[in-house]
């Protein structure tokens, strides 16, 4: 008989893994039902001491309806603590007098509200045999304050006619061990003792009963009586132990709003603010945190809003009300600066004065007025306020209030003072302040101006900003022969003197002075210096200006990080013309030395070096739409949440490249609503996509730019598809700019050339000659040759009307030096289009007088062409270009992997870089040990249009040998 057949091992992994997920669920089921049953036990306990609590508290309220005596009423009427957790440890139980009065009154004051005439008749019929009841003598209590149920032996209750023994004896009732041990910031707050505490929190009802007791008040208001209320009751706890001062807030705001309400109503107002001073008292008596948490932020609001009201009204007692409130605050200028900048802005001089003087006077501060106490309440102030002229102007208010009689202002103090000023302004870019402050520095102590190195560094960076840039000389040399060329504090006044110089000063000039600072001062380079000097060579088609800076640059310590050299990538491709092939073998070659360097961001990675020259698409055939170039452009714009918006941004982007706007639509409404409202380029993509969806209205993308200004973003950045549909739909052209530059908003250079097209195709060639202006104003700086778009627009425009007076000069310009663009296939179509049309007019023209006129503005434009040939580059140059600087930017990385502190010395961002290398870095043998490390890649030539001697060179691709650096630069020119 044969074996059974074993069981398969997928059939029992089957099998263990239904008894598993079996006795998973029924586990989860048994957890979930003894939860559910948990919770059910819970509430019924919870429903049952709650039912308990009332019932307790309304007991003792029907045995005196009932007129039934009670031995229990003590322990019925002790209020149930509900809001923490019940104490561990029995309390000691107080003697019978004072538990009795405290019980008997907080059964009265949790009493409802209902019937509350009944019972307090009935109580006060019950405590005060023989006196007279609270309605016949005109005394009105609060339903907030109860009637005891005993006659009281207060002190006071037989001053007032008429008052109740039961408000005497809540007024008079001694507080609780857990309210005196509770103390405040030691620092600020003096140590007191038991009865102390007790007598200043009880002032303020002392002083109601004083105001009742002269008859100028006849009766208690509910307000009062609320806040007499608050302050006789224990302290809440929460949950954790701690007490709660959200009570305290309800009570403040109505008093504060009544005291602002009628400042000056007599004594009532008195009485309101002992009450507010009261609620203080307490709320500090509780320690609360320091912790800016809300509840201490409307705290002290409250309180600036108090003693704003005594400054005005009552300045008498501004002295007594700092006492009280100074100890809600960690440090005093966080009361002074909102009152001083209050004070100053409603010129109260006296009310100043009074301020600075009771805070001299603070016995429980450390608050001291003199010199340094003025600096640091200027100091506070303006980190508050961010503005040096506002500080400045509370300084004069100071001043004016009579701060020299309260405080000893020396000549020290004041050059502190004011150099402080400076150097607020120095930090803010106020050259004008700086100036000003400057000359009363040298004013107040002419001899320690001088020797001062901080303000000698100020007055040469204020000297630079303020147009006397390139004068400095004697400033800085003043400077170095104070402090020395190898002290600490002059390079960074070096470094801010570069930067201000780089603001004000041209790429050309600005170039020529960092190369003196670094080579008289060795100044280390920053980034940020390269990019302007680097972007004007690019766009003046200077290749070997370029090669001269970079090199300068390596040679002087600088190395090359990749925001630098993705600067570069974006220079070669959009300036240079410099295909993405090519600039993609100019990056592998860079690999080679540092396999670490990231590719070019704008380049696609895949296959880029197998692309051949057939699959090359025609650039004339493959001009992107102004849409196409819009989203495109998107990928340019920072992100606000890297990770979040980059999935996002690429969702939206390769659906509106697709034209599935209905998916760019979606995918805003799915995540408008959270990241999004952020993101500036997804909200591009929103816009065209709302436009398209709309059939071009742009009723739905107005609004949603709307929206999205309201939320902070830059409307300038979304308009551009809005005013692209309006010039679409026909409308005036000079309208739309005006109309969209009256509103402060910027306008993309493709608007501009759209608008200036659209009203040339109309024969409104004065409107487009504005709009150009316009553009050339508002984004050129004034240059009418800011861009091929402009200059393209303006020679149609000058030569449709026969403006050759005005078409001279600009074509002087363009011919004048070397533009990035001069050479591309825009400019030379402008004038070729041009040649024609003035040829056209000098063959049919009849006087001799309009021929010649017409030849002389067809030389000048045969010149023009000429020009634009010889701007654009060979193959071969731009071969040697790429060649030169690949030695570059390998001598640069073979330096950094020879350097014993390459590691140490690496550049950061945006800092200085490391100090300046020897020039014996840069020798022949070392560029020669760099080939050998790093073999170059040589650049391929490509075949491009170019004038007729430059294309008799080769077709295809051609490989440059390697020459000698001075052939490589001559080469590059």
């Amino acid at each position: 008989m044969a074996a059974p057949k074993p069981v398969p091992s997928r059939a029992v992994l089957n099998a263990l893994r239904g008894l598993v997920f079996t006795t998973s669920c029924s586990v989860i089921l048994l957890a979930e039902e003894r939860r559910r049953r948990t919770k059910v036990a819970r509430a019924a306990i919870d429903n049952a001491r709650k039912l308990h609590t009332v019932k307790a508290r309304r007991r003792p309220l029907a045995m005196l309806d009932s007129r039934l005596p009670d031995s229990d009423l003590e322990l019925l009427s002790i209020p149930q603590a509900t809001d923490g957790p019940r104490p561990r440890k029995r309390r000691p139980v107080p003697d019978h007098d004072a538990t009795s009065s405290g019980a008997k009154s907080r059964v009265q004051a949790d009493a409802p509200t209902t019937k509350n005439n009944e019972h307090a008749d009935r109580s006060a019929s019950l405590a005060a045999s023989g006196t007279n009841s609270a309605s016949k003598s005109g005394f009105s209590v609060s339903p907030a304050v109860g009637l005891s149920a005993e006659p009281s032996s207060s002190p006071r209750s037989h001053l007032v006619p008429g008052l109740p023994e039961a408000v005497a004896s809540v007024l008079e009732r001694p507080l609780s061990e857990a309210t005196l041990d509770r103390r405040f910031h030691t620092e600020l707050l003096k140590p007191q003792g038991r009865e102390e505490m007790q007598a200043e929190i009880t002032t303020a009802t002392s002083r109601v009963l004083d105001a009742v007791n002269s008859g100028h008040i006849r009766h208690i208001d509910p307000l009062s009586a609320k806040v007499l209320h608050y302050l006789r009751s224990p302290p809440r706890l929460d949950r954790q132990g701690a007490p709660r001062l959200d009570n305290a807030l309800p009570c403040l705001k109505r008093l504060v709003e009544e005291l602002e309400t009628h400042p000056a109503g007599g004594a009532m107002c008195s009485v309101y603010r002992e009450l507010g001073l009261g609620v203080f008292k307490k709320v500090i008596s509780q320690k609360p945190p320091m912790t800016l948490s809300k509840t201490v932020r409307q705290l002290r609001y409250y309180c600036l809003r108090l003693v704003k009201i005594v400054i005005q009204h009552t300045p008498e007692e501004l002295g007594s009300t700092l006492d009280v409130v100074l100890p809600l605050y960690k440090d005093v200028d966080q009361l002074s600066v909102p009152l001083l900048r209050w004070l100053a802005g409603t010129d109260n001089r006296e009310g100043l004065r009074n301020l600075l003087r009771c805070l001299s006077s603070q016995p429980s501060s450390t608050y001291a007025l003199n010199g340094s106490s003025v600096l640091r309440l200027l100091n506070g102030y303006a980190k508050r306020y961010k503005s040096a002229c506002d500080t400045r102007r509370a300084y004069d208010a100071l001043q004016n209030a009579g701060l020299p009689e309260l405080v000893d202002i020396t000549p020290a103090v004041e050059y502190d003072v004011h150099r402080y000023f400076l150097q607020l302004a120095h930090g803010q870019g106020d050259i004008s302040m700086c100036l000003e402050e400057i000359g009363k520095l040298c004013e107040i102590d002419p001899d320690r101006a001088k020797e001062d190195r901080k303000l000698r560094g100020a007055v040469l960076i204020t000297e630079a900003s303020t147009g006397q840039a390139l004068s400095v000389e004697a400033s800085l040399q003043r400077l170095e022969d104070m402090i020395g060329p190898d002290s600490e504090e002059f390079l960074p006044t070096l470094s801010s003197l570069a930067g201000v110089w780089a603001q004000l000063l041209p790429p050309q000039e600005f170039e020529a002075a960092v190369r003196k600072l670094v080579e008289t001062y060795r100044l280390p380079l920053e980034r940020r210096w390269l990019y302007p000097v680097l972007g004007y060579h690019s766009k003046c088609a200077d290749p070997a200006g370029m090669l001269s800076w970079l090199q300068f640059c390596v040679r002087n310590g600088y190395h090359p990080d990749d925001e630098l050299l993705q600067n570069f990538y974006h220079s070669c491709r959009t300036y240079w013309r410099i295909s993405d092939e090519e600039v993609y073998h100019f990056y592998e070659t860079l690999r080679e030395a540092n396999p670490d360097l990231p590719p070019p961001r704008a380049i696609p990675q895949a296959d880029a070096t197998k692309r051949t020259q057939a699959s090359k698409p025609n650039p004339k055939q493959t001009r992107e739409d102004w849409e196409t170039m819009y989203i495109r452009s998107a990928e340019s714009l920072r992100p606000e949440d890297p990770c979040f918006d980059a999935q996002i941004f690429k969702t939206m982007q390769s659906c509106a490249f697709s034209g599935d706007w209905e998916s760019v639509w979606a995918s805003y409404e799915k995540n408008g609503s959270s990241a999004l409202v952020r993101s500036l380029r997804c909200m591009r993509l929103a816009v065209l996509a709302r436009l398209k969806l709309d059939a071009g209205s742009t009723a739905g993308a107005s609004r949603l730019i709307e929206e999205s200004a309201e939320r902070g973003l830059d409307a300038s950045e979304l308009l551009t598809p809005v005013l692209m549909a309006h010039l679409a739909a026909g409308q005036d052209a000079g309208d739309v700019v005006r109309g969209t530059l009256r509103r402060g908003l910027r306008i993309h250079d493709m608007v501009y050339n759209k608008a200036a097209q659209s009203a040339s195709r109309t024969g409104r060639q004065l409107e487009a000659i504005e709009i150009c202006n316009l553009a050339a104003k508002e984004n050129g700086q004034g240059d009418p040759l800011y861009s091929p778009y402009n200059f393209y627009n303006l020679v149609f425009a000058y030569t449709d009307l026969a403006s050759y007076d005005r078409l001279a000069p600009l074509l002087s310009g363009f011919t004048a030096g070397k533009r990035w663009w001069a050479g591309k296939w825009l400019s030379k179509q402008a004038i070729k289009l041009a040649m024609k049309k003035v040829a056209k007019r000098a063959v049919t023209a009849d006087t001799g007088h309009v021929v010649r006129k017409h030849e002389a503005a067809l030389s000048q434009l045969n010149d023009a062409l000429e020009h634009a040939f010889r701007c654009n580059q060979s193959p071969e140059q731009k071969a040697a270009m790429m060649h030169a600087l690949a030695e570059t930017f390998l001598t640069s990385m073979s330096n950094i992997s020879k350097s014993p502190a390459a590691d140490s010395t690496k550049a950061t961002a945006d800092g200085p870089r490391t100090t300046a290398a020897s020039p014996a870095s840069t020798t022949p043998k070392t560029q020669g040990e760099s080939r050998k490390s790093a073999p170059v890649r040589y650049m391929t030539v490509k075949s491009e249009r170019a004038p007729k001697e430059a294309t008799r060179t080769t077709g295809g691709k051609t490989k440059v040998p390697p020459r000698p650096k001075d052939e490589v630069a001559e080469a590059a020119i």
